[in-house]
């Protein structure tokens, strides 16, 4: 066995090395030489792993669902009406405890406008093409306008949404 002592100089080396401090090798060495000396396998591995750091912040999925919608479209918004930091907020959303949802929103059609609107596609085939191989018109001068859509709400909303709920159809009657 030998002398248990390190080299002048070995210490701060390997701290050096290691990117740790005189201290920490000097701990480590002090308990690979008692264990040594009892005669068991060396082990300096640490015993805090896990149990370490900073308690995470709790997440009531019900204080979340409780919120409306429309407070809950940006991470500022929910940060400020949960009372937590935006921070927390943006970790709970990168570690999926929260999900972000976009939709668009949709026109609500009957069965009525969708037999218009099959009406129209079918109008707009080259009635030469139908039988072998069906082709479009050309939509060069095809313009359409529907002004009131730009008008009646954000065409994309984004919804923070915890795990369980159900994500979001939004539609609009046009006429």
């Amino acid at each position: 066995m030998g002398t248990q002592t390190a080299q002048r100089g070995a210490v701060q080396s390997v701290a050096a090395e290691f990117n740790v401090s005189r201290q920490t090798i000097s701990s480590l060495w002090r308990k690979a030489k008692a264990q040594l000396q009892v005669g068991v396998l060396i082990d300096v591995s640490s015993r805090m792993a896990g149990n370490v750091g900073r308690k995470r912040a709790a997440l009531d999925f019900e204080s979340i669902t409780l919120i409306p919608l429309r407070r809950r479209t940006t991470i500022r918004s929910l940060a400020s009406s949960v009372g937590i930091s935006k921070s927390t907020v943006h970790n709970w959303v990168k570690r999926s405890i929260l999900r972000s949802h976009t939709n668009a929103i949709k026109p609500t059609l009957n069965d009525a406008n969708r037999r218009q609107r099959l009406i129209f596609c079918l109008q707009q085939l080259e009635e030469t093409s139908i039988p072998s191989n069906p082709t479009f018109k050309g939509f060069k001068n095809v313009l359409h306008i529907d002004e009131k859509w730009f008008f009646m709400t954000k065409t994309s909303q984004r919804y923070y949404l915890t795990p369980d709920e159900d994500e979001l159809h939004r539609t609009c009657q046009s006429k």
